[in-house]
């Protein structure tokens, strides 16, 4: 089984026999012009072709419509997995971009299996979910969190499927940092900047906090952070 990291949370998974291609951003100026890529790539130098596409969740550093579109224009049409919620605000944006997406939960191509959990924590803005990856042929897993917080029912939830399966997981891919507006937009730099510092150390130590809830628990051979 072979990673790829390419850009943000973007990362493509091969395994014997099929290739998943996971949250690609590459359309640069959303969020209102505010969020860019850094450094600059030309994605087509390092994506191979996908068999399947797998989006996390609806935010635009994640589902990234533009590039849909200009993937398909190069490789032709691939299948879109996205979590299959209840309430599905991703399925019906992907209909409004002229995109076909599809709710799963389960997917099996050839040796290849494909899990993907919501993870919901009894909110109504709950959108983010996972997907283990697991090839048969040489028993080799990895499980792709994105922007998941550390919630007990959905890492049991998804240890569970583990299990299955598998010995340990071979793989973790997992953010370790939180791109917001908080605290930049909260607090002036010029007379609050004492503030500004802090609040930024608190977030960034609480990212670091998140990714080790997440490393003790899964106890992966192997690790991705991004």
């Amino acid at each position: 089984m072979k990673v790829k990291y390419i850009s943000s949370a973007c990362i493509q998974v091969e395994t014997s026999d099929v290739s998943i291609l996971c949250d690609p951003w590459f359309t640069q100026g959303i969020y209102d012009g505010s969020w860019f890529s850094f450094p600059l790539i030309d994605p087509f130098d390092f994506i191979d072709e996908p068999d399947y596409i797998y989006v996390s969740h609806i935010h635009p550093d994640h589902y990234d419509p533009g590039f849909l579109h200009q993937l398909f224009e190069k490789f032709g049409p691939k299948p879109i997995l996205i979590p299959d919620f209840e309430k599905n605000y991703l399925f019906l944006k992907g209909k409004a971009d002229g995109l076909e997406l599809t709710p799963t939960r389960v997917m099996h191509s050839g040796n290849t299996s494909f899990y993907i959990e919501e993870n919901d924590m009894g909110s109504i803005s709950d959108i983010d979910s996972a997907l283990i990856v697991y090839d048969k042929f040489l028993k080799k897993s990895v499980l792709n969190l994105n922007d998941c917080i550390f919630n007990k029912p959905h890492v049991k939830k998804l240890q569970s499927i583990l299990n299955r399966f598998s010995d340990g997981l071979d793989l973790l891919a997992c953010g370790y940092t939180g791109a917001s507006s908080y605290p930049q937009t909260y607090f002036d730099i010029h007379n609050q900047r004492e503030t500004l510092i802090e609040k930024a150390n608190e977030k960034k130590q609480q990212g670091f906090d998140r990714y080790k809830s997440f490393t003790d628990f899964f106890n992966a051979r192997h690790h991705l952070p991004y």
